[in-house]
């Protein structure tokens, strides 16, 4: 965290030094892909194709979603920047620069459901989402598509998203000096 202080009447600059403990995102590649045979489709008369093509192009928006459900609730098993699991109750803290080191929680446990609070309005934040390719639709669905889609199309549904783990988001911004 950088302080502020009183500055003026001949007093000199405090310099802080930044560091940042670093962090990896690491991307991986998600696919969905239909097989339908090419004369289910030239038969279909009552338009069963389309609302499924629809519903998999709705299913690939909310995708982003379930990664990010999946990377808050490993938050309790994961570690991040300090070794500690990102959710819990002794993460090492400085006040101040220079200052003693103490700690912090971001971790209450309770009966019930667990709930969460992110202040997402900050620079810093605790979760990063990168997108690096968005998920398209790649037909396959045209004769000179090659042999093997004579009989059948492909629609191919890609994407390379990042891996969100919250160690990779949590990086701590360390203030000295």
């Amino acid at each position: 965290m950088v302080n502020c202080r009183a500055f003026g009447n001949g007093s000199a600059l405090a310099l802080s030094r930044n560091s940042v403990d670093g962090f990896k995102i690491e991307n991986r590649k998600f696919e969905s892909t239909v097989e339908v045979q090419r004369t289910d489709i030239e038969d279909d008369r009552i338009g069963v194709y389309g609302p499924l093509f629809e519903d998999l192009g709705r299913h690939t928006a909310e995708f982003p979603d379930e990664l990010f459900a999946e990377l808050v609730a490993s938050g309790f098993a994961s570690e991040c920047y300090d070794g500690q699991f990102f959710f819990d109750t002794d993460h090492p803290v400085s006040e101040a620069p220079g200052g003693e080191v103490g700690s912090a929680s971001n971790f209450t446990d309770g009966a019930g459901p667990a709930w969460y609070l992110l202040d997402l309005s900050r620079a810093i934040r605790p979760f990063i989402y990168q997108e690096r390719i968005p998920f398209t639709l790649q037909r396959r669905d045209q004769d000179s598509d090659g042999e093997i889609f004579l009989s059948r199309y492909l629609p191919v549904w890609r994407a390379r998203l990042p891996a969100m783990s919250a160690s990779a988001s949590a990086a701590r911004l360390r203030v000295e000096g």
